[in-house]
């Protein structure tokens, strides 16, 4: 049965048919910080990324927000601020947000690195800054652009020598130029090459060691091309995002173009060709012990529309809005869901609503902009967390709230995880 792409199945006329609101974790406002818009395009207070991990080894996760080379804060989960480091002269908008910084102890020195930029001596450096503190430790030139490219850049973790060895990090400039360095930051290699927007560390032939697969090309450890699969594509197209799983004993990378890739780059399948048009996001769930292909499609516009796929490639949803969506777990049952920023909900792979969460309701915080969410496992427990960040340019506030989906099914014996009181700053209500 054909579907049309801009088909929106979401009902919300009845509220009493919609699920419970996801427990909240925690709320807190944190500095607001009016930046310029990018390509006129008026979303540049929306642009910054959390990034979580056990920054002090004290076994709990803290967050650390960051606006490319301009601005890094590092929080608890109730928002206590734990350093704050700003440049007023750096620019944000050389940078990918959600690709430009992780947290890891990436030379295996016991304490945990912030792997950022920034701008140092009036040139964007890449630096490993002491997660703690926020005191850079060493930093260098991150490598320039090509010649009139004014693309963004991206940083990502590769464990091209394994799991338990340094990490290296990938850095470059979108569609143009990749390079590999070290832990020490010393610089491996560096290719011009037909990349897509950011690169992804992927085991693809289970040697143990991660390739570098970025867009529909993939290079190894000493910067040798794997494969080219351009070919695939459609004419000045590319895949801004690409994730991995397991089928049929080995590797398959699916893209955000509705392409089914071999550990080869070889086509194994397409799925979504009649009703995708330019995939922003792919994803990977499970409903009823099926996987499930998730894309959010950009379309001819800058509208979205979030399509569930089934691995024979039959369309089960298809939602108009939002501007981004995550992929998280849900609860217990390993079972996992969509969340649209916009619509404030989570679907199952069929469409089914599994939970929303209390900002579908408020209105007054301009749900629809862009960069609002992130799915993130921050209590150690069953489902996600989702990270949740605000805006209101005419009242200067920036506000974070971060949602459980460890909700607990009827009479199963379990409780959500453990909250408490303490978590929450009640003020801001």
């Amino acid at each position: 049965m054909p579907v049309d792409n801009y088909t929106n199945r979401l009902k919300i006329a009845d509220m009493s048919k919609l699920p419970p609101p996801c427990p909240i974790v925690s709320r807190f406002r944190y500095p607001y910080r009016s930046i310029e818009a990018f390509g006129g395009v008026p979303w540049a207070d929306a642009v910054n990324y959390f990034v979580t991990g056990d920054i002090d080894g004290d076994g709990r996760i803290e967050l650390v927000l960051c606006r490319g080379s301009a601005e890094q804060i590092a929080f608890d989960l109730d928002g206590r601020i734990r350093w704050h480091y700003t440049d007023e002269d750096a620019s944000w908008k050389s940078r990918r947000p959600d690709s430009s910084v992780f947290l890891r102890d990436i030379d295996l020195d016991g304490k945990t690195e912030l792997v950022c930029t920034r701008t140092l001596n009036g040139q964007e450096h890449v630096c490993l800054v002491d997660a703690v503190s926020g005191i850079l430790k060493t930093g260098v030139p991150l490598i320039p652009r090509t010649e009139d490219d004014d693309n963004r850049g991206f940083l990502r973790l590769i464990l091209a020598d394994g799991p338990d060895a340094p990490g290296y990090i990938a850095a470059g400039w979108d569609y143009t130029r990749l390079a590999l360095y070290d832990a020490r930051l010393n610089l491996i290699w560096k290719r011009d090459a037909p990349i897509g927007h950011d690169p992804y560390g992927v085991d693809i032939d289970g040697d143990g060691y991660e390739e570098i697969v970025c867009g529909y090309v993939a290079f190894d450890r000493s910067g040798d091309m794997r494969w080219d699969s351009r070919k695939y594509l459609e004419k000045d197209s590319h895949a801004d995002s690409v994730v991995a799983f397991e089928e049929d004993d080995e590797i398959r990378l699916f893209t955000s173009e509705g392409h089914i890739l071999g550990p080869d780059g070889d086509l194994v399948d397409a799925i979504g060709q009649d009703v995708l048009v330019h995939g922003q996001e792919a994803g990977i769930i499970h409903t009823a012990g099926e996987r499930r292909f998730v894309v959010q499609d950009r379309g001819d516009g800058i509208k979205q529309t979030t399509c569930i796929f089934t691995r024979d490639n039959r369309l089960t949803f298809s939602a108009l809005g939002g501007q981004t969506m995550q992929t998280v777990g849900w609860g217990a049952s390993g079972e996992g869901g969509v969340w649209i920023d916009t619509h404030g909900l989570i679907y199952d792979g069929d469409g089914g609503l599994l939970g929303k969460v209390r900002a579908y309701e408020r209105g007054c915080w301009r749900l629809p902009t862009r960069g609002v969410g992130s799915a993130h496992d921050l209590l150690y427990g069953s489902g996600d967390e989702l990270l949740l960040r605000f805006f209101d340019e005419e009242l200067q506030i920036a506000r974070c709230e971060i949602y459980t989906t460890d909700v607990p099914e009827p009479d199963d014996g379990r409780t959500p995880k453990t909250i408490t009181r303490a978590m929450i700053d009640w003020s801001f209500y």
